[in-house]
């Protein structure tokens, strides 16, 4: 399972309790609603970077995964998490809210 696949299975498996937001850059946007489809993410929101989100969080490359608590405080991750470690991370924001 790639890492789109498993955004869109958590998604699908907290529904509201949790907010999916995508990042898209600039030069992807003209594909990007038949990317995001094809990987069943056509209903979780998109923003269209010109960079400035990944430069606020310090992202270099894909995949990466910014998990915002309440607060503001944020976790960043760079690489894969797949479907499991994504839900645990998930399942631990939830617990502490």
């Amino acid at each position: 399972m790639n890492e789109a696949s498993a955004v869109a299975l958590a998604s699908r498996t907290n529904g509201d309790a949790v907010n999916l937001v995508g990042v898209v850059l600039d030069y992807e946007a003209a594909d990007s609603e038949n990317i995001l489809a094809s990987f069943g993410l056509g209903e979780i929101p998109n923003i269209v970077d010109d960079r400035t989100v990944w430069e606020h969080f310090s992202i270099t490359s894909h995949p990466a995964m910014v998990f915002i608590e309440a607060d503001g405080t944020f976790e960043r991750h760079q690489g894969e998490l797949g479907p499991w470690k994504l839900q645990d991370r998930i399942d631990e924001m939830l617990a502490a809210s």
